[in-house]
């Protein structure tokens, strides 16, 4: 099969190979995206030329495959977490969709606040926009990000902590 790619996306594994922080095969970045389908062998099924497709380097997937990854691993990270969640407080460290998963999952869950400490993206902008995140749960991750983060909790730590950042 042969894809036309119309979007990529350019992910935090994408930026450690591109920075040679990570070694991979593979010499593409940008390799998971949405396409069309150009071309199909004689022996695929169930595709044809014109067909919309979520591409990665080993599957193809329906749209709801882009969320795979952000999801599974807020999923995770809920597992980990025990006890009751009504008086806790959580930092989540990052502010990519995992970061943005994971603390939608943690409000769910009933955690009391989820702060958000920021990178350097737009993202924790567009979550106080559009309603995720106070903007006094956001926390921009520089300076003195823990003197930020017990000042903002009144003296107290977070009884929880997610870090959703590349590796490096």
């Amino acid at each position: 099969m042969i894809i036309a790619p119309r979007f990529v996306g350019f992910y935090g594994t994408d930026i450690q190979i591109f920075r040679g922080v990570r070694r991979v095969l593979a010499s593409t970045l940008g390799h998971e995206g949405v396409g069309v389908v150009a071309e199909v062998g004689e022996m695929v099924e169930g595709w044809s030329p014109g067909d919309s497709v979520v591409f990665n380097p080993a599957r193809l997937l329906s749209p709801v495959g882009l969320l795979i990854e952000p999801v599974a691993t807020a999923i995770y990270s809920h597992d980990l977490l025990n006890g009751p969640s009504g008086d806790r407080v959580a930092a989540v460290v990052g502010d990519g969709p995992i970061a943005l998963i994971n603390s939608i999952v943690l409000r769910l869950r009933g955690f009391k606040q989820v702060l958000l400490i920021a990178g350097r993206s737009p993202r924790s902008r567009w979550a106080v926009e559009c309603g995720y995140f106070d903007a006094e749960d956001v926390i921009l991750g520089q300076g003195d990000v823990p003197d930020s983060v017990i000042e903002r909790l009144n003296g107290e730590f977070a009884d929880v902590a997610i870090v959703c950042t590349p590796g490096e």
